[in-house]
């Protein structure tokens, strides 16, 4: 939670954040927007196959293989929580 919020909070106090994109709502289009922002090309058969081959909750981080989904009712309360659910609605996202 500490990562996820101090990473953040550094893109937004850095000034450089001109867009912000949720993973969840991405479209062909908007992926090739973000690669052309970076300078890639990217024909719009292979973003929508990218999109279609790997779904948005998908998390290819090769962990325990015990690991099991986290709710934010599991997450303890802390200041930690509450500032990733703070951050959370900010983004958009549901958080209860």
């Amino acid at each position: 939670m500490q990562l996820y919020v101090a990473w953040n909070r550094l893109i937004e106090r850095s000034g450089r954040i001109a867009e912000r994109h949720r993973v969840e709502d991405l479209t062909s289009s908007h992926l090739r927007h973000l690669a052309y922002l970076a300078q890639v090309e990217v024909s719009i058969d292979a973003a929508e196959s990218a999109l279609t081959r790997v779904p948005c909750d998908y998390n290819h981080h090769s962990g325990p293989a015990d690991w099991t989904s986290v709710s934010w009712l599991s997450l303890p309360r802390s200041r930690e929580r509450d500032e990733l659910v703070d951050l959370a609605l900010a983004y958009g996202y549901e958080a209860s």
